[in-house]
């Protein structure tokens, strides 16, 4: 006699190729101890499954495509803020230069909104656990009539 494992308790398989997600389900042929793949359906990854397709899968199925959902939703969602996150400093460093350059154009409207902007990126690095670091200090200026044994004479 062969055994044949329940398949009550087997997972759907969810693949996504290129911009389509597809469903599968396993189901045992009836001729023998064998399973096959049978599609469910598929959908557009960017448009999510349609009612029809949701009809189609099982209390189970459902609640492991929204989870699969889920979890994909938090991935794009983590990968656009890394995106954003590399970038910032460079971003900074051009409003920088603009302003240096340019700042006769920057409206106070615009200057209080970059400064409110500022103030919130600052509370959120705190939050974060980064807090503001300390300014490197200059070497006090020599006082007048002294010189610097190290540096050469010019």
């Amino acid at each position: 006699m062969l055994f044949a494992p329940s398949l009550a308790n087997r997972p759907m398989l969810i693949r996504e190729q290129g911009h389509s997600v597809k469903l599968i389900r396993a189901e045992r042929n009836p001729d023998s101890p064998r399973t096959r793949q049978k599609l469910i359906g598929t959908f557009r990854r960017d448009d999510g499954p349609s009612r029809a397709l949701l009809a189609q899968l099982s209390g189970d199925e459902q609640a492991a495509l929204k989870r699969w959902l889920s979890v994909r939703h938090d991935r794009q969602e983590h990968a656009q803020h890394r995106h954003t996150i590399d970038a910032a400093h460079s971003r900074l460093a051009e409003l920088v230069v603009a302003i240096n350059s340019a700042a006769e154009l920057l409206t106070p409207a615009q200057a209080d909104a970059i400064w409110n902007e500022l103030v919130a990126v600052t509370r959120a690095l705190n939050r974060a656990g980064y807090p503001k670091p300390k300014r490197e200090r200059k070497p006090p200026a020599t006082p007048p009539g002294q010189r610097d044994l190290l540096t050469p004479d010019a």
